[in-house]
């Protein structure tokens, strides 16, 4: 029992996005209580207030230009916001993305963030990812 213990204490996954200037990069890391190195998930330009308040409201915590997310959905949610937000320009459209990001199932979430993470680790660029940010926004209406 105690090695188990041990074990799941050990490889707990960490998920964090580190602030640099308008750049996000999403982190995943199923690290020790040592930093090793993270899987990129993400890395994207976005406004960092509009980021860290939606963080603030899915209780992640801001430290040293970097948000620590406890959970994996939270992790997924705003994955999906910086994902989606560069190709949303009306104001009222910003608003309902936020909503959304919210409202959403934890399995929606978990799909949507899945296709995003996916086009990025075989491509790496943002302009891959498009495609399906615009499929995501005819579903979900915010065209």
């Amino acid at each position: 029992m105690t090695s188990q213990l041990i074990l799941e204490d050990s490889f707990t996954p960490r998920y964090a996005i580190s602030l640099k200037g308008n750049i996000a990069t999403f982190l995943w890391s199923a690290a020790t209580h040592e930093n090793l190195e993270s899987s990129v998930d993400l890395k994207i330009k976005t406004r960092q207030e509009e980021l860290c308040s939606l963080a603030v409201n899915l209780d992640c915590m801001i430290q040293q230009k970097k948000i620590i997310v406890p959970k994996l959905d939270a992790y997924n949610r705003l994955l999906i916001y910086a994902s989606v937000r560069p190709l949303v320009r009306k104001t009222e459209k910003v608003e309902e993305l936020a909503r959304l990001v919210f409202e959403i199932s934890s399995l929606d979430a978990l799909y949507w963030a899945s296709r995003f993470r996916e086009v990025w680790w075989k491509h790496a660029k943002y302009r891959k990812i498009m495609k399906i940010v615009r499929a995501f926004k005819l579903f979900f209406g915010l065209e």
